[in-house]
């Protein structure tokens, strides 16, 4: 995913979450009120602006934590699942001993 894709599914998320806010974890709620969406028509322009404006370490940096916080969040939620089975396989097979 490059730069430019990160950042229109983040506007897609603040979006969601600004649209039903009781649907979002109250600390998404909150911090989409302290995000400004600054869309642009030209496409290319974003992309050319992004490419060379002086933020473009941050924005690189930003991309790469959120990747990794992604990884993070979903190797959890698959240790949770994988828990989860575990849990109702181990009650099952107490079930099927006795």
């Amino acid at each position: 995913m490059n730069i430019f894709e990160s950042l229109s599914a983040a506007e897609r998320i603040v979006r969601f979450a600004r649209m039903y806010p009781a649907s979002t974890a109250r600390w998404m709620a909150t911090a989409s009120e302290h995000v400004t969406l600054d869309t642009c028509e030209d496409d290319d322009y974003s992309v050319a602006h992004i490419k060379t404006g002086e933020y473009k370490d941050y924005i690189e940096a930003n991309a790469d934590v959120a990747a990794g916080l992604f990884s993070l969040i979903s190797d959890f939620v698959d240790y949770g699942n994988h828990k989860n089975r575990m849990q109702r396989l181990a009650i099952k097979l107490e079930v099927s001993n006795k």
